[in-house]
């Protein structure tokens, strides 16, 4: 039997919505292309990355997770990103001593590169720019000058366009990608070449501006690969842990083999180029996603980017509890312990066999006492890139339900070091290391321990964000938001309409009313025709509803949850990055109280090996 697809035209969804059914019987391709009018999806994300129309997601369905060698380029791709862009950082630690030399201590550096990522994370989620028309036609020349559309062209300004229509997307990564490059540059020769201190820390700060710009952006497109997120998160967590190691060594061996400080850091200047190549030749394109067709006349939603900081707040509200908090408190602790007790952990040197095992392996290991915190610092980071690495072959559990259980426990051991490290610390008393609670071999065992809990941690989190379901509070904070947002446009268009009502002719109005008169008609006859059981738009597989407008309303939720799903996903776990980057900061605060402390304990006994390290480090 044949198919009669009747294409309904009206614009908004009400009682009379159609659902994509079948008869039991195969429609021919006619029928379900003609059906498919009824409801056009529309493709975001399809092409090149950044990019919101053309080209293929390889050879694999929407529905697909890359494979083969697109599961290559992809993880490639993303462990390279996320180690270029935290290797800029290692470098300037690395050479902070070489930087700033007598003319300031080395936490000037360090805290003119923290101050602008707090920053960074902060404002780049959070922050809302405000419309430049409406600021703009508060200034009385141009409310002269710019005439204003009526009411009428503004509801024909919503109706069908000719032409295509290019899909907005919720982060502009081409643009975001060249404003790390420019930054990164421009930060890097002037840290290089500048010899005003001043001028050196505001290459600081551009190069800190580029590298949490960059980092918040890529941890934001490794969401759109959602069935590969092991590729997308999980080596970019991982590439991100490797990059203290490969900066540091580079900086060492560059140096040594001749190369000035400064030439060096200007050469680093140009690693976001490889970004750039990596970005336009070598990552797969992002996968499509389905998005419901608007129809003419249909308010467009609001996106993300477009709400206020408020509503925006309420969005990351929900991942407070089971993400942003353990994660806060792992690097609170972590740091704490990193910069504040193991920098005072330092022993007695040469070794001998009367406190210690193997002297010799130690003595070769902290040839002086300024190599103890250098060691632990290497040794900490190798552990931090290993437990960020375990996110592509092991989880923790608790992800599908949620649970934040077994990342608590992550806080606990490290809190439980702390507490053990601190304590060796205040045990260190006297001219030689009879009082001491245990050795350097314990003290490398927990900075193992320590590494790998907050590596995998961090790892974890940012899976769980980018591969298993966001908590249900988190749409319905958008649902809310973005029901404020259409209230507020309202009330603007109503005052708009107002400023217009003298000159808004009264035919005109009366022809508005006669046309929604009839789509009003038209509507409900459409309704009595489909609860009449009249011939309707069939599809392949679905089977017919006993109440059509209920399943298709479904069916367009579906469509609309997930594009929301999408953006959802990249504004949350840019806004996780604000946690733990304020948990750095306050860190490096307690720090500055912890060390001092410790090292007076331990003067106060007689012992003054840590004397030398207070007042030199910061945050490392």
């Amino acid at each position: 039997m044949a198919n009669s697809a009747v294409r309904p035209d009206h614009a908004r969804l009400t009682s009379s919505a159609y659902l994509l059914g079948s008869d039991g019987q195969g429609p021919t391709s006619k029928t379900y292309e003609d059906t498919e009018s009824v409801r056009d999806y529309g493709k975001i994300g399809n092409g090149r990355p950044g990019q919101s129309s053309g080209g293929e997601y390889g050879a694999n369905s929407p529905s697909e997770p890359l494979m083969g060698m697109e599961a290559v380029r992809l993880g490639s791709s993303f462990f390279v990103f996320g180690m270029l862009i935290a290797m800029q950082f290692s470098v300037v630690v690395a050479a902070a001593g070489d930087l700033v030399g007598d003319q300031a201590p080395k936490s000037a550096v360090l805290t003119a590169y923290t101050l602008p990522s707090v920053t960074v994370r902060l404002l780049v989620p959070f922050a809302t720019v405000p419309a430049i028309k409406p600021l703009m036609r508060r200034i009385p020349i141009v409310k002269l000058l710019v005439p204003r559309s009526t009411p009428r062209q503004r509801r024909s300004s919503v109706g069908p366009q000719d032409g295509p229509q290019k899909d907005e997307e919720e982060v502009n990564y081409p643009s975001r990608i060249a404003t790390c490059a420019i930054c990164s540059f421009l930060g890097l020769n002037l840290l290089a070449w500048a010899d005003n201190l001043l001028i050196r820390l505001l290459g600081i700060v551009l190069t800190s501006c580029s590298s949490n710009l960059g980092d918040l952006s890529f941890y934001q497109m490794a969401t759109r690969y959602p069935l590969n997120t092991v590729q997308s998160v999980g080596l970019y967590t991982s590439g991100g842990g490797a990059a203290g190691l490969v900066g540091a060594l580079t900086y060492t061996v560059l140096t040594q083999l001749g190369l000035s400080p400064s030439a060096v850091i200007s050469g680093t200047g140009f690693v976001p180029l490889i970004i750039v190549a990596l970005y336009n030749f070598w990552l797969p394109p992002f996968p499509p996603i389905e998005k419901e067709a608007k129809k003419p006349g249909q308010r467009k939603e609001a996106m993300i980017k477009d709400l206020g900081t408020k509503a925006k707040l309420s969005l990351a509200k929900p991942m407070l509890k089971g993400y942003m908090f353990p994660l806060c408190a792992l690097f609170l602790i972590e740091l704490t312990n990193v910069q504040g007790v193991l920098t005072t952990v330092i022993f007695y040197i040469p070794f001998t066999g009367k406190y210690f095992a193997y002297p010799r392996v130690l003595n070769n290991l902290f040839p002086a006492k300024r190599s103890f915190y250098p060691v632990y610092q290497t040794l900490y980071q190798l552990a931090a890139f290993m437990g960020r690495s375990t996110a592509t072959i092991a989880r923790l559990p608790g992800g599908k339900r949620q649970d934040a259980r077994s990342l608590w426990v992550l806080v606990a051991v490290e809190g439980l070091i702390l507490g053990i490290q601190a304590r060796e610390s205040l045990s260190m008393k006297g001219s030689d290391d009879s009082s001491v609670l245990y050795g350097p071999w314990t003290v490398l065992f927990l900075i193992i321990i320590m590494g790998m809990c907050g590596g995998a941690l961090l790892a974890n989190v940012y899976y769980r964000i980018g591969r298993h379901p966001l908590p249900e509070n988190v749409f319905r904070a958008l649902s809310k938001a973005r029901a404020m947002k259409r209230a507020a446009m309202r009330e603007y268009e109503i005052l708009e309409d107002e400023d217009f009502e003298n000159d808004y002719d009264e035919e005109e109005r009366d022809a508005h009313e006669e046309e929604e008169e009839l789509d009003m008609e038209e509507e409900l006859q459409r309704g009595r025709r489909s609860l009449n059981g009249s011939a309707m738009p069939t599809r392949p597989g679905v089977r017919l509803s006993r109440n059509p407008s209920l399943a298709s309303i479904k069916s367009i939720r579906e469509e609309r949850r997930a594009e929301d799903d999408a953006a959802l996903r990249e504004f949350v776990i840019s806004s996780i990055g604000a946690a733990d980057t304020l948990a750095i900061l306050l860190a490096s605060l307690v720090a500055m109280v912890v060390e001092p402390r410790l090292c007076r304990v331990q003067i106060s006994s007689g012992r003054t090996l840590c004397a030398a390290n207070v007042g030199s480090t910061g945050p490392h």
